[in-house]
């Protein structure tokens, strides 16, 4: 098995040509397979930090320069922001190391997103009581998830992609954020109303975040990416019953009772969290860490410190998105270079080694941002946002790249991909069949128990595809 790609390792250290796991023609291949893993590792690492700390602040100072209202920049430019991991390995995956990986890393993380992501939330919001889910915002991002999926299988079936279905796929997510535009005025006019226990949650968040005098909407950066991208869902959970109904919500019923912020005493603070959430204590604003300086900065991470030397702040926000788009694309190609590498190593198809590490990588801060906000009382959120990305990664992390390359005349062609392909976009509707058939007969709880059962099937899921590779050798299989 050879890896005929343009790879930066290749050109380095020669070509990767393995006949079976570990029998390779290079030493360095044979020896040196921690170095390839480190280097992927320190990639996803990198990749967290430039989207996070760089990437999401230069699209939230662009959104609001144009003027984009919540829904509209979540559905857009706050979705790039969370998802460009995988839209960047979509686009190498593409263009320079070309193979089935980029696929790969999207059907991947869309398992990883539902099973992880929403598995987690349910052990880490649920444990104290089980969180309702509101029906709508869920369902209407599962619709679009299913018509995602379905075009995402019906065109890659004859192993290759013409221009006109890429085309169909981007239009499809136009035709979200279309919705997204109108989504109040919909939920208004069907008269759809929201359950208690959302309201009564959205509440008790809302009162503890301004107990510790502090917004929903300025999380830290690293919770930022998912609570951005779906922050009008709460807003439109409470909007349209309090309109229809003409009534105060639970949230200003809270706000009427409380004194003014300036006539509280600090001791105030500390009662109202106790007496929301159950908390013993305010954190204190003091605990922060604070700014290092002298050796201590010159301690840490390199590629840390090279960039917060070199990248102009979120104020420059166009010139910090081009500067964060390249080192996106770097980190990007390095990691796909390496994993391809490894794969080769170990004798495990590309298709698989993207289903299970590029996913696994490119998901992990997404997954993190998505657990701090859990922990903090918005699963609702949470989950919102696993089914968010999910869309966007396949209809435009796939589409995009898909498009361009048809447009600049480059065949998109999978040969033989689709025999084992089908299996894991079934494994896509059996995922979210699982996850909102549970749900319906929770009458829409997510509790710890079903998070735990998501995660186990994550486990499952896992351990099949490698037993599948190197045992049973029935769909996951490379093409000579």
């Amino acid at each position: 098995m050879t890896a005929d790609v343009i790879s930066l390792l290749g050109a380095i250290f020669g070509p990767v040509s393995c006949g079976s796991p570990f029998d390779c023609t290079l030493d360095i291949d044979k020896y040196g397979i921690l170095l390839w893993f480190l280097i992927m590792a320190y990639m996803f690492k990198a990749l967290g930090v430039i989207c996070d700390e760089y990437f999401v602040p230069a699209l939230e100072g662009i959104a609001e320069k144009l003027g984009l209202s919540p829904d509209v920049a979540g559905a857009t430019l706050m979705a790039a922001g969370s998802s460009a991991p995988e839209f960047f390995t979509a686009l190498v995956a593409t263009f320079l190391i070309v193979n089935e990986g980029g696929v790969g890393t999207i059907v991947g993380s869309a398992i990883f997103n539902i099973l992880i992501i929403v598995g987690a939330t349910g052990i880490l919001a649920c444990r104290e009581r089980p969180l309702k889910i509101w029906w709508y915002p869920l369902s209407r991002d599962c619709t679009f998830y299913v018509i995602a999926i379905a075009e995402l299988a019906l065109f890659l079936s004859d192993n290759q992609i013409l221009w006109y279905e890429a085309l169909i796929m981007i239009l499809t997510y136009g035709l979200y954020i279309l919705y997204m535009k109108f989504n109040p005025w919909i939920v208004q006019r069907l008269g759809i109303t929201v359950d208690g226990p959302v309201l009564e949650q959205a509440a008790l968040t809302q009162n503890i975040d301004e107990a510790e005098n502090r917004s929903p909407k300025s999380a830290p950066d690293v919770e930022g990416r998912s609570a951005e991208i779906n922050v009008a869902t709460f807003q439109e959970s409470r909007e349209p019953e309090a309109q229809r109904i003409g009534q105060p919500t639970p949230i200003e019923d809270a706000e009427a009772d409380r004194p003014p912020e300036a006539d509280r005493p600090p001791e105030a603070h500390v009662a109202v969290v106790e007496e929301q959430a159950g908390e013993s204590a305010v954190e204190n604003e003091d605990d922060e860490e604070k700014p290092k300086t002298g050796l201590a900065f010159w301690l840490r991470d390199p590629l840390v410190i090279f960039w917060e030397l070199t990248l102009p702040s979120a104020e420059w926000c166009y010139l910090l998105f081009t500067l964060s788009v390249l080192w996106i694309g770097v980190c990007t190609y390095l990691m796909v270079d390496s994993t391809s590498r490894m794969g080769v190593i170990l004798d495990i198809p590309v298709f698989v080694m993207g289903l299970i590490f590029l996913a696994a990588g490119t998901s992990i801060p997404d997954a993190l941002g998505s657990i701090g906000v859990a922990k903090k009382g918005e699963g609702d959120m949470a989950v919102a946002n696993a089914l968010g990305s999910n869309v966007f990664d396949i209809l435009l992390g796939l589409g995009v790249p898909w498009l361009i390359s048809c447009v600049i005349g480059k065949e998109v062609k999978f040969p033989g991909a689709w025999d084992s392909i089908k299996y894991d976009i079934l494994v896509l509707f059996l995922v979210l069949a699982i996850f909102l058939g549970s749900l319906i007969a929770n009458k829409w709880y997510l509790t710890k128990y079903l998070g735990m059962v998501l995660l186990n099937f994550y486990v499952v899921f896992i351990v099949w595809c490698l037993l599948d590779v190197y045992v049973f050798k029935l769909i996951h299989t490379n093409s000579e």
